[in-house]
């Protein structure tokens, strides 16, 4: 029985290698909203791994839980898939036309152009008809869509089905009073677009997830647990909406609380930290030590955002973070070019960056890696400076890995957009690009003041991936998936510079497909009167 379904999916990366970088992880998003109808009584079956089912393991899905069905969900905020449109087309016909349940995506995941194609919702319009056209037609129940996917579906298309309904932004409360709405009054009317910045869910510090039994915790597995909201910095390529907001971490409480029925339920100690950026204060990190971490009764592992320039200020925190159980840390370093990194919100600039990073690894050592974030084809940086930092987390010790991205967060400027649909700017360099040193050449192309074009930059990232191709995809997450299979932190620490090898990776993936057809097959099984088994 479900009074609501709500598929979700992590979508691999590029193939590497002959190599598939499948994620197996719980999702925060999902579940907050499945906790908060949870908490009323309501059902919620989550789905994970949802692009591995054919549209027949969709329709079994719905068909097994359909007693008391209210409406089916998708959240698209980590399905948005680099693909060419022939192979998001493939993908399409062997999902509606296979007689299998669970199908082999490995086709989907390989090396793709870059400058050619953009992350894409692989489940396209059509998919998206054709799963509103079943639950109207056979079931009468709303399909509803969120998630940062969202914008890429084409609404004014001719495959949008009027039972397509779209929701942006935080949903706890949103789907709780239209669960509520639907349960008094199956045939409500439910609106095609809700923009729901009214329904934050401004309780979340006291908020938890709950996770039942159709969810199918491991011991091993590595749970999302939210920490905080909003993040205090307003670096300039940065389009998140939240950014700019301080001191809006949860409850100790309510977190340890969460934390020891996790523990005593399923066994788990493991987290994957839900927070944009762990070590923003230096209050909130001792606050969550000295009353979530060190009173727990076990020893929790977890990954988590940080920034570099906050232990540099703070260099005692990191004693504190270490204690505090974490395993990896993902910095978003961006840039060793002075200017670049001041520009932009960055200003700890080359020599401290280094000189923290040291810092780290003799308070760290190899109990918690250093993951760095890079950004190639920042205002200022000439390509030089940019080959010079892919040369450093290349050989360099003192990071345990990187991934490296082109600036691609920026949008076109408003000024040759004639004709088409204006822009809204989305961070400060889209505010101002003047200032920022960018200009556009056309809709796609940009060069920066230094003579750096988006095309040179995609370039450079390329020049990093081929010496680990593994490294230019080895982040927290990834951290948290392969161990989450089997791979022990022994085994990633021991590695050369690059964060990972292609014998782990091999290993990973061929645990992880396994993990994930399992789970498939025991949610396929879940229907109204049969348990999991």
């Amino acid at each position: 029985m479900a009074h609501a379904i709500i598929f979700v999916d992590r979508a691999p990366r590029t193939r590497e290698l002959d190599l598939t970088s499948l994620h197996y992880t719980h999702f925060a998003g999902a579940a907050k909203v499945a906790s908060e109808l949870r908490k009323d009584g309501k059902d919620v079956l989550i789905v994970p791994n949802c692009m591995n089912l054919s549209f027949v393991g969709v329709q079994r899905i719905i068909e097994n839980n359909r007693q008391d069905l209210l409406w089916v969900g998708l959240s698209t905020t980590l399905m948005g898939m680099r693909v060419t449109e022939q192979d998001r087309e493939d993908y399409y016909n062997i999902w509606s036309k296979s007689s299998d349940a669970i199908i082999d995506i490995d086709f989907l995941v390989k090396k793709v152009d870059d400058a050619l194609t953009t992350d894409v919702l692989l489940w396209n319009a059509k998919a998206l008809g054709r799963i509103s056209h079943l639950l109207s037609s056979k079931y009468a129940v709303p399909f509803v869509i969120g998630g940062a996917y969202v914008t890429s579906i084409d609404t004014t298309g001719p495959l949008v089905h009027p039972n397509m309904h779209v929701v942006q932004n935080y949903a706890e409360s949103y789907t709780k009073e239209l669960t509520q709405a639907l349960s008094a009054d199956p045939k409500q009317d439910v609106p095609y677009l809700v923009n729901n910045g009214v329904y934050d869910n401004t309780e979340f510090k006291d908020s938890q997830i709950y996770w039942n039994d159709t969810d199918l915790i491991e011991p091993d597995d590595w749970l999302p647990i939210e920490v905080a909201r909003g993040c205090a910095f307003n670096c300039a390529y940065c389009n998140y909406p939240r950014r700019g907001e301080f001191d809006s971490y949860r409850h100790a409480e309510s977190m340890r609380e969460e934390l020891i029925r996790n523990y005593e339920k399923y066994g788990v100690t493991k987290y994957m930290l839900v927070d944009d950026l762990y070590n923003d204060s230096k209050e909130k990190i001792r606050y969550l030590y000295d009353n979530v971490w060190s009173r727990l009764p076990f020893k929790p592992e977890w990954t988590s955002f940080m920034r570099l320039d906050m232990f540099w200020a703070d260099p005692e925190s990191a004693e504190i973070v270490k204690a505090s159980g974490a395993r990896y840390g993902g910095f978003g370093i961006e840039t060793l070019h002075d200017q670049a990194g001041k520009k932009i919100g960055k200003g700890l600039g080359k020599k401290r960056i280094i000189e923290t990073l040291t810092m780290l690894k003799q308070v760290w050592g190899n109990e918690v890696l250093v993951g760095a974030n890079m950004i190639s084809g920042l205002p200022f940086e000439p390509i030089e400076s940019i080959y010079e930092s892919i040369d450093w987390t290349m050989t360099t010790d003192l990071i345990h890995g990187a991934t490296w991205q082109h600036l691609s967060m920026i949008s076109p400027d408003i000024k040759i957009s004639s004709g088409m649909l204006q822009p809204e700017p989305k961070n400060r360099i889209d505010s101002d690009f003047d200032k920022f040193g960018v200009k556009w050449l056309d809709r796609k192309n940009w060069i920066n003041s230094v003579g750096v074009t988006n095309t040179m930059a995609i370039e450079a990232v390329h020049r990093y991936r081929p010496n680990n191709p593994w490294a230019g995809r080895f982040n927290q997450y990834l951290y948290a998936d392969i161990r989450s299979v089997g791979i022990t932190h022994e085994q990633i620490v021991n590695v050369r510079t690059g964060g990972i090898t292609e014998e782990i990776m091999a290993e990973s993936m061929q645990l992880t497909k396994h993990r994930i057809n399992q789970r498939l097959n025991k949610l396929l099984k879940i229907t109204d009167k049969q348990p999991v088994l």
